[in-house]
C-alpha cells in the first residue's frame, strides 16, 4: 500500500490500527487495564508493516525495535508521559515509518500535530 497522501488519511489509518489494536490487547488479556494501556504502542509497527506491506521479517523486528526504543526513551525523560496510550501509539507508528525511511522527522512532526488535532482520544477517559 503506497503511503498516505493528507494528514486526514494518515489519522484514518492510524485511528483503525489503535482501534484494533485496543481489540487484539483486550482479547489478549481480557480487559484493557492500565498496564495493557500502556503496551498498546507495541502493536503500531505491525500494523504499520502490514499497511506497509512490509513482509520482510527482519524489517518487522527492526522497526518495532526502534518503535520502542524511541518510546523507551522518552518514557525516560518525562515518564508521565507513558498514560498517553494513544499518542504513543501514534508515536511508535510514525516512528516505525521513519525506520523504513519512508518520512522524514519533520513529516513525522507534521502528521502527528495533524493527528492530535483530528483526533478523539478515548482510551484516557477511562
Amino acid at each position: 500500500m503506497s503511503l498516505p497522501r493528507k494528514n486526514k488519511h494518515w489519522t484514518k489509518e492510524v485511528t483503525d490500527a489503535i482501534n484494533a489494536s485496543v481489540q487484539i490487547a483486550q482479547a489478549e488479556s481480557g480487559s484493557l487495564t492500565v498496564e495493557v494501556k500502556q503496551n498498546i504502542y507495541k502493536y503500531a509497527a505491525m500494523f504499520a508493516a502490514k499497511n506497509r506491506k512490509v513482509v520482510v521479517k527482519d524489517e518487522i523486528a527492526g522497526m518495532a525495535r526502534y518503535a520502542a526504543k524511541q518510546r523507551v526513551r522518552d518514557f525516560t525523560v518525562k515518564p508521565e508521559i507513558i498514560s498517553n496510550y494513544e499518542i504513543n501509539f501514534m508515536l511508535s507508528y510514525m516512528d516505525a515509518h521513519v525506520y523504513l525511511d519512508l518520512i522524514s522527522a519533520s513529516k513525522h512532526s507534521e502528521i502527528m500535530r495533524a493527528m492530535i488535532d483530528n483526533y478523539e482520544f478515548i482510551l484516557d477517559l477511562e
